[in-house]
């Protein structure tokens, strides 16, 4: 097993809002320290998933070789100012436990075993050891866009070109350009029959006591359903632009 002790305290670069389980103030990316450093110079570093679990220690030696250790089977226990987190092993019980700083960004204390990264036997060795966080672990983490972008997954993403965009009616805005609306012929008929144009104007929209509609344009069919113009059969509550264009396109189909 290997266990780790932290206190509950959110501190800098952490969520303000306590969270849902203690442990989740763990989650990031913490570099390994020793307090006795050994033969060979190595870095190590602690990955810490969302819900605070430790997912992976690391490593990288000096020249060059790298290693890590799955530690998705670990389970890690927060209780007041002291986490513990258990590695489970066939053949032992690596064990580490410490104490997380107030502000919630140190974590020092010691291991009684010393832990195999992988198979190029770089070790993390047993004794006193010191966490500092370095990340939160979101790829936004420390990425600067600029004005009009968001971070998305580490990368800068414009914001929404259509925000600011307004179009003319039958329009919408695509990329921050306006194109006229596309209408689907399939839920125009279902508009029709569910809005009982039908009641009027026939089910084959010209075969009623009022005028055929056959063909008729997007800007008079809303207009008319809307209400900006009079319209015996009244209107239609909640009718959209994209209604109308889709009215249009089963009506064009006919």
């Amino acid at each position: 097993m290997f266990a780790l002790i932290g206190t509950s305290i959110v501190g800098a670069g952490c969520n303000s809002l306590r969270p849902s389980n203690p442990e989740a103030v763990l989650a990031g990316i913490w570099a390994i320290t020793l307090s006795e450093p050994g033969e060979e110079d190595v870095e190590y570093e602690a990955t810490f998933g969302s819900d605070g679990q430790l997912d992976m220690i690391s490593a990288a030696r000096s020249d060059g070789a790298t290693a890590k250790l799955d530690t998705s089977d670990s389970t890690t226990v927060l209780e007041g100012n002291q986490v513990m987190i258990t590695i489970p092993d066939a053949t032992s019980t690596r064990v580490f436990e410490g104490t997380l700083s107030a502000d919630g960004n140190t974590i020092t204390g010691s291991t009684t075993e010393e832990i195999n990264l992988g198979d190029l036997e770089i070790m993390l060795p047993a004794g006193d050891l010191t966490f500092q966080r370095v990340g939160t672990g979101d790829p936004c983490d420390g990425v600067t866009c600029e004005d009009g972008e968001s971070c998305v997954d580490g990368q800068c993403i414009p914001d929404d070109p259509c925000a600011d965009v307004v179009c003319d009616t039958g329009e919408s805005c695509v990329d921050g350009v306006c194109l006229p609306l596309v209408g689907n012929a399939v839920a125009g008929e279902t508009f029709y029959m569910a809005n009982g144009c039908g009641n009027c104007h026939g089910a084959n929209a010209n075969d009623g006591f009022a005028p055929s509609l056959v063909g008729a344009a997007f800007s008079n069919l809303f207009d008319k359903t809307s209400g900006n113009e009079n319209h015996a059969g009244g209107v239609v509550d909640g009718v959209t632009e994209q209604d109308a264009a889709d009215l249009a396109a089963w009506l064009g189909s006919l």
